[in-house]
Order: C-alpha cells, then structure tokens, then sequence
C-alpha cells in the first residue's frame, strides 16, 4: 500500500511539494508541509472557506518564514495573454484597447529559474 500523504509530505526523500489535489484537501495538506517544514507549491484556490484560508497564513506566519507559494496556471502561460487585444468573457471590449487587465496578468519578464 502506498504511503499516507502526511508520512509522504514528511520523508526525507521529500524536498518540496506540489499540491494539486481536489481543492477541498489544499488547507490541510498545506499545513502539513508547514509542520514537515517542505515548502509548498499549492494550486488555487488556498482553500475553500475564508477561514481555513487564514488559519493557513497564520500557519505560515508562525513559522517565522515563507514555505508557501499560490499558483495561478495561466500566469506563467506564454501563450496566455497573446491576443490581448481580443474581447473576451472576462475582458469587455471597452478594456481591450488598453489591455489593462491581460498585461497585468503578464509577469514583467521571463522568469529566471536557478538550480540549487
């Protein structure tokens, strides 16, 4: 039987984690990464409720240092936001000539990834 997600989150053969579960499981399993001290790739949203959210931060700012990082898929997307200039359901065509909101989207530039 494969391990229990705690006692994988918890293995020294464990560096970091991915959480990209049901969205329902990304509180607690991010708290057990805290508790493990593994940094933490979670996948939006945070948590379901406001409060379970705020217990994670509050998890976080206990520890005295940053372990945890929210992913939005689309942000790091080349192809996302290409045709910014396009209406779409969330752009209205009153917005596409300034592309306000798709350059916001955009990271300011290529992000750098160092090997440690």
């Amino acid at each position: 039987m494969p391990p229990t997600r705690p006692k994988l989150i918890a293995s020294r053969d464990v560096d970091a984690v991915i959480i990209a579960s049901p969205d329902f499981t990304h509180a607690d399993l991010t708290k057990a990464c805290f508790a493990a001290g593994k940094p933490v790739l979670c996948e939006k949203p945070l948590a379901v409720t406001a409060a379970d959210a705020l217990s994670v931060v509050e998890a976080e700012v206990a520890l005295g240092r940053r372990l945890l990082q929210v992913g939005f898929m689309r942000r790091y997307d080349p192809g996302f936001g290409r045709d910014c200039g396009a209406p779409s359901p969330t752009r209205s065509s009153a917005t596409s000539g300034s592309s306000t909101r798709c350059t916001a989207m955009r990271p300011a530039a290529p992000a750098r990834v160092m090997r440690v």
